[in-house]
């Protein structure tokens, strides 16, 4: 049997998974409120458009660039951030209509959601990598039945294989969502697109998280099984 978490007695703050919850959605927040509260700021104080969306954009990646300096590498991530910046250049240098960068989102989105796909099918999912560590909680047990689950168990790869999925589906629906909000408002009207845009996103996230967490059972199932079974070989 796996060990849990004490409950912690009233006041006390909250538990380390919730902390780490909180701590996931963090970038989420700041990739929605940033860039259009950096947007509006800009323009108020006599910004264009143009100028005012790519430094707002370009605000985005501030938690990427952060988090790459702290591991000491450029992972996929990191280099999908790249990509957006060199795009968000290009796309400043070449046009003066600012419906056309706040199409820039839609354009990693699209590239996120292809690699999303891509390792449903090639190597391990995104999902079940992004989950090691809170799946685990560093006990190296749990690790190590955590990583023999995904050997030898078909329903724990297809349902890792099913959140990564729900994913990638909610980032493709997200750009394409991006792009109707978008031009089905004239071009001037910057910031509502802005803000109008960020919520078919946050819609479509939330509803694969309710797919992850529906999942989330009966991987653990699979991951408390498998682990009892490393035990009692190990007790052998």
């Amino acid at each position: 049997m796996t060990a849990h978490a004490a409950t912690p007695p009233d006041g006390a703050g909250p538990t380390p998974d919730r902390r780490r919850r909180l701590a996931a959605f963090l970038p989420l927040a700041i990739d929605v409120v940033v860039p259009t509260a950096l947007y509006l700021l800009l323009t108020e104080l006599g910004a264009t458009p143009v100028w005012a969306l790519s430094v707002a954009g370009a605000a985005t990646a501030v938690t990427t660039v952060i988090a790459t300096v702290r591991r000491g590498r450029l992972d996929g991530v990191g280099v999908l951030v790249v990509v957006e910046i060199a795009i968000s250049l290009g796309l400043l240098l070449l046009t003066a209509d600012p419906r056309l960068l706040l199409l820039k989102p839609s354009i990693y989105t699209l590239i996120t959601a292809g690699y999303l796909y891509l390792t449903c099918v090639v190597g391990r999912p995104v999902g079940y990598e992004a989950a090691t560590a809170m799946a685990t909680g560093g006990d190296p047990a749990r690790l190590a039945a955590y990583r023999e689950a995904w050997v030898c168990s078909a329903p724990f790869r297809r349902r890792e294989r099913l959140v990564t999925a729900a994913f990638g589906t909610a980032l493709l629906l997200e750009a394409v969502l991006r792009a109707v909000v978008v031009f089905a408002l004239p071009p001037e009207d910057v910031g509502t697109a802005l803000a109008l845009g960020q919520l078919p996103g946050v819609a479509l996230l939330v509803a694969a998280l309710l797919v992850a967490r529906a999942q989330a059972p009966a991987l653990r199932r699979i991951v408390d099984e498998v682990q009892e079974r490393l035990s009692a070989a190990a007790a052998r």
